[in-house]
Formats: C-alpha cells, sequence, structure tokens
C-alpha cells in the first residue's frame, strides 16, 4: 500500500482482526502499520483494551444481546472517564478521537463476533496472536501464558476435559496453574510438552526446524515422535528437539538472554558481536548485516534495561566504532570495528 494510506488508522482493518474475521494479507499489513511508529502501537492497544473489555461474554451459545449492549455501553462509558482526564495535550486528544471512532465500530464488531461464535459455538476454541511483543493471555484455568510477536496460542474456552490442552505455533512462556488431576499439554509441531507445575519457555522455530523448552521452575515431561518415553527437564535446563534429524538432547540453561524478549532487559558478557546481534534481532524483531565479516568476532559486554533499539545501537557505535545504516529490510553495520 501507498505511504499515505499506510499513515491512516485502519479502523475496519483493527476491529476486523479484533473480531477474528482478519486475512494473514491484513494481518501482515496490520503488523506493519503497528511497528511504524508509537503512536500506532498506543492506538492499537487501547482498542485491544476496550474490546477485551468489552467482550467479556459467559455464554456463547445463547448469548443475552440487550444485556451484552448494556455492558458494552457501560464500559466504553468508564472508559472514555479513564481517558479523559485533565490536562490532555493535543497528541493525546488525536488519539482519544481515533479510539472513539473505532469503539463505534467495535460495538458492530462485538456483536458480529457473538454471532459468529453463536453459529460456531461448539468448537468453543479460541485464538490469540500478538501484534506486538510480550503480549498476555489470561486462560480460563488462571494461567498466564505471554507471547511473542506474531506467535499464536488455540485454547478452548473452558477445559472440560481429562487434559487442559493448548497449540502454539512461534514462542510463548506459560505460567501455569499445577493441577494433577487435569494435566497441563502443550502441543507446538509435532512435540507435546507437559507441565508439571511450571514455568517454562517454548520457542518453535520453522525456519530451522527447531523446538526450544527452556525451564524456569517445576519440571516438564516432553514426548516427541519415534521416543518411546518422555524426557523429563528441570528448572536450569533446556531441552532442544529437531524435527530434521529426530533428535532429542538435553542441556544447561545458559544463556542469560533466553527471556529478553518478554523482559526487555539483556546482558552481554564478551559476546561477539555476531550474538550480540542475534540476540537483538530476536528481541527487536530486525534484521542486520555487516559490511566486513572480521567486525562479527569483536567482543562486547553490556547491559540494557528497556532500552529503545535506537539507544542499543548507539552504544555499540560507541563501543566499537561502527554506525548503523538503515536499510529496506533492518540495518547494515559499517565501520573499523575492534
Amino acid at each position: 500500500m501507498a505511504r499515505k494510506q499506510k499513515n491512516k488508522i485502519p479502523e475496519e482493518l483493527i476491529v476486523r482482526y479484533l473480531s477474528g474475521e482478519s486475512t494473514q494479507e491484513e494481518e501482515k499489513w496490520l503488523r506493519e502499520w503497528i511497528a511504524q511508529k508509537e503512536e500506532s502501537r498506543k492506538i492499537f492497544e487501547d482498542s485491544r483494551l476496550l474490546w477485551n473489555e468489552s467482550d467479556k461474554i459467559k455464554s456463547f451459545m445463547h448469548p443475552d444481546m440487550d444485556k451484552e449492549w448494556q455492558l458494552f455501553h457501560d464500559k466504553l462509558k468508564r472508559f472514555r472517564r479513564i481517558k479523559s482526564q485533565p490536562v490532555v495535550t493535543f497528541r493525546a486528544r488525536k488519539r482519544q478521537t481515533q479510539i472513539f471512532r473505532i469503539a463505534a465500530m467495535l460495538v458492530i464488531g462485538l456483536f458480529l463476533a457473538v454471532f459468529v461464535r453463536f453459529i460456531a459455538g461448539h468448537a468453543g476454541m479460541e485464538r490469540f496472536t500478538a501484534m506486538t511483543p510480550a503480549e498476555k493471555v489470561m486462560l480460563p484455568d488462571g494461567s498466564v501464558v505471554t507471547l511473542n510477536l506474531e506467535s499464536t496460542l488455540i485454547y478452548p474456552r473452558s477445559f472440560k476435559n481429562k487434559e487442559r490442552r493448548v497449540k502454539l505455533k512461534g514462542e510463548a512462556f506459560f505460567e501455569i496453574k499445577h493441577n494433577a488431576q487435569q494435566p497441563f499439554i502443550v502441543t507446538t509441531g509435532n512435540i507435546l510438552v507437559k507441565d508439571m507445575g511450571t514455568t517454562f519457555n517454548i520457542r518453535s522455530q520453522k525456519k530451522t526446524s527447531i523446538i526450544k523448552v527452556s525451564v524456569f521452575s517445576g519440571k516438564v515431561g516432553i514426548l516427541a515422535p519415534g521416543k518411546a518415553d518422555s524426557l523429563v527437564v528441570l528448572p536450569g535446563e533446556q531441552a532442544i528437539w529437531n524435527n530434521r534429524s529426530h533428535s532429542l538432547n538435553k542441556t544447561n540453561l545458559s544463556d542469560p538472554n533466553e527471556l529478553a524478549w518478554k523482559t526487555r532487559i539483556i546482558q552481554f558478557n564478551g559476546n561477539t558481536l555476531r550474538e550480540v546481534l542475534n540476540t537483538l534481532e530476536e528481541v527487536y524483531h530486525v534484521r542486520f548485516s555487516v559490511v566486513d565479516g572480521h567486525m562479527l568476532n569483536c567482543r562486547v559486554t553490556a547491559t540494557f534495561d528497556h532500552e529503545t533499539l535506537d539507544s542499543v545501537m548507539k552504544t555499540l557505535s560507541d563501543i566499537l566504532d561502527i554506525s548503523f545504516q538503515p536499510t529496506n529490510k533492518g540495518f547494515m553495520a559499517r565501520g573499523r570495528g575492534c
């Protein structure tokens, strides 16, 4: 789309996404729009907040439309009061106007979503795709899942079976409420990850056919194709499944940046620039290239706490005497290096 179109607030597209009616192409365009600037991200997050507040419908097979209309109306009034506090800047007022324009469309979107769920209520499944980094989802049992950008979680609206099963595509951090009578199982790729009272991270890398499961508390059991027994992974350990070689191995978890995408705290202690750039790509979802490959062997020691990508690149430029130039796909590093 033209730059002029991308700068325009895509109210209809936001509503289509929040109601689960957007196509993959539309979702890709929306992600690009959100990534353009901070204001776009705030507009989207405010819209999602309003939608989530309005979408707490208890009965999907027989919704009380009058009750839900009143619920949405009350939530919208409360939202308006919160967003209309004194001493509002012009930029904030502008975003309020945009949010309320979207809110009017969300009224229609909400009832369309109710209708779709009424028709397809027997499926009983929810699908959530993270449009910004580290988005949280609360499951019906109170467990919390934090998803990385563009990762998708599919889960039931209620856990009624003997097992609590969900499906993950991408990366997510799980904080599970343990229930021995109703095990929690994650399907990702072609392996099963069974919780045993745990916080753990799953990273499914489609391009490399690698799935990594890192455990931070409790333990998990992993069942992979061709393996008779499950592999038990304890805190401080990481299981690595290679779908191409069908190998399942366990190693100590030594990377301090394993959860940097979630915590936004990045630590380097004598890491090579190659390792640094790989980490930054994962945390900030950008691509880096270099003019001269020798600089990739330069060492970096630094800690970044919730810093912007521009701030991180400036620090690296000062440490290594390099500069970062924007390209169509990300940034290119050039300079003398170390």
